[in-house]
């Protein structure tokens, strides 16, 4: 509780307080302790800081990939690649699961030679329909996809038959490419 003393300026009447000498000393100890609070604060925000930037970083995991051949344009739209989903530029998304990681094969069926691939198995084998109607796949519930890195420093996903092997050496097993920049 503060103690004022009333003082009145004698010609206009009006009236202020002044704090006696209790007072002030009240509210240097008051004006202390909100210091400590504080640093007990900043001492609490950095480990919950820490916590929420490890978090958004786990979240944030997934890796973008803009579209950027006509096909990739007008079926997928960009790509969201995460370890348990791929989501398609129209928001749908299939959960994945990675089979197979740096795996070397032919996956480009045009380009001549190997590159390294991450294979992935679609939990619920399927087709969705993405962008202006049109299907991953168009011949059936697709099973496997595969995400290497071109040459050209862009990334190509292929998209497997329904009933094909991904480590097998048939090019007809390949239903659809589709090429991101990035």
């Amino acid at each position: 509780m503060a103690h004022y003393i009333a003082l009145i300026h004698k010609e206009t009447g009006n009236g202020y307080g002044v704090l006696s000498a209790r007072a002030r000393r009240d509210g240097r100890r008051r004006r202390r302790a909100g210091k400590q609070h504080r640093r007990r604060s900043v001492k609490f925000l950095i480990p919950t800081a820490l916590l929420v930037l490890s978090l958004t970083t786990a979240a944030s995991a997934a890796e973008k990939l803009p579209a950027y051949g006509k096909t990739a344009l007008s079926i997928t739209g960009d790509v969201m690649l995460s370890a348990e989903k791929i989501t398609f530029g129209n928001g749908k998304s299939v959960a994945v699961k990675k089979i197979a990681s740096g795996r070397e094969g032919k996956w480009d069926p045009i380009a001549s030679g190997t590159a390294k691939a991450d294979v992935y198995e679609l939990t619920k084998p399927e087709d969705p329909k993405l962008l202006r109607g049109n299907r991953l796949c168009g011949s059936g519930p697709v099973r496997y996809v595969a995400f290497f890195r071109t040459d050209d420093k862009l990334t190509e996903m292929v998209v497997f038959q329904p009933k094909a092997d991904p480590f097998g050496s048939d090019p007809d097993r390949i239903c659809a490419t589709y090429t991101y920049g990035g």
